[in-house]
């Protein structure tokens, strides 16, 4: 197996659905043992239920939510992979063991458990199907007909940044390669770097990370608002966490959706209110 959803069953407190996506490990726990597809449904569940019952709700029955995993399906054309498996239990560990977390790491735990397995011309359903994807070097996107997908290089600089819908006989937007971007010309150009201008206002797209476009900065790229400075949402954040108008660099996981989405589904995703 290589792509889970685990489905804690209804327990005292909570009952949760995990589906995993595709994002980046952190670097702390990047270096963390690998766990193999066979022992990664029950190393999850008992590190989740462990971050339930110390964080969320002390009378949790942690041994009836340790027994309470069910894996999924994969999508098939992609694989497990262990290293990423072992990022995302360690970081469950370190988060249960202080109820806290880099805002960070939160928003990118366990987003990186599949890799695409598809060359480019070999068929996809998503751009993380692709071996590419993650070095942007590949995406997924429309065939030669209307009922395929296929694994495409990404564009170079000074290409149309579009594609032919077969469906709809309509250009839709390609994908340019690494350290670059659709621009509004609609040819991949070079992400802007520190005060040099931009044409996508509150964008982190068209400026070298960690920046964004700022039309407060005469459109151009600037930094991220640090921590303890006043923000709308998370992307005016340099640790990607707006709390209450306000960037910062920690989450608490009592507050999380972890603790207070229970029984609903919750996506790990780009954004610390989308992740665990």
């Amino acid at each position: 197996m290589a792509h889970f959803a685990l489905t804690l069953r209804p327990l005292a407190c909570v009952s949760l659905a995990i589906v995993f996506g595709c994002g980046g490990a952190t670097s702390s726990t990047s270096s963390a043992a690998p766990v193999a597809a066979s022992d990664f449904p029950v190393s999850y569940t008992q590190a989740m239920c462990d971050l339930l019952s110390k964080c969320c709700n002390a009378s949790l029955d942690a041994t009836a939510c340790k027994a309470s995993v069910v894996p999924l399906a994969v999508p098939q054309y992609q694989k497990y992979d262990p290293a990423s498996g072992g990022a995302c239990i360690a970081a469950l560990r370190n988060f249960a063991s202080s109820c806290t977390a880099s805002a960070r790491e939160y928003a990118n735990a366990c987003t990186t458990l599949d890799v695409g397995t598809q060359a480019i011309g070999a068929p996809c359903e998503s751009s993380a199907d692709c071996t590419g994807y993650a070095t942007s070097e590949a995406y997924c996107t429309f065939g030669n007909s209307s009922s395929s997908q296929i694994c495409r290089s990404t564009l170079k600089a000074g290409e149309p940044c579009s594609v032919l819908d077969p469906n709809t006989g309509v250009y839709v937007p390609a994908a340019c390669g690494a350290g670059l971007y659709c621009a509004t010309s609609e040819l991949c150009a070079p992400k802007s770097s520190l005060g040099q201008l931009c044409d996508q206002p509150y964008s982190t797209n068209n400026c070298v990370a960690p920046l964004r476009c700022d039309p407060a900065a005469a459109m151009t790229c600037a930094s991220l608002a640090p921590n303890g400075a006043s923000c709308i949402g998370d992307g005016d954040c340099v640790d990607g966490y707006c709390s209450n108008g306000t960037c910062q660099g920690t989450i608490s996981i009592g507050t999380s959706r972890v603790c207070n989405g229970s029984g609903g589904n919750m996506t790990p995703g780009p954004t610390v209110d989308g992740g665990i």
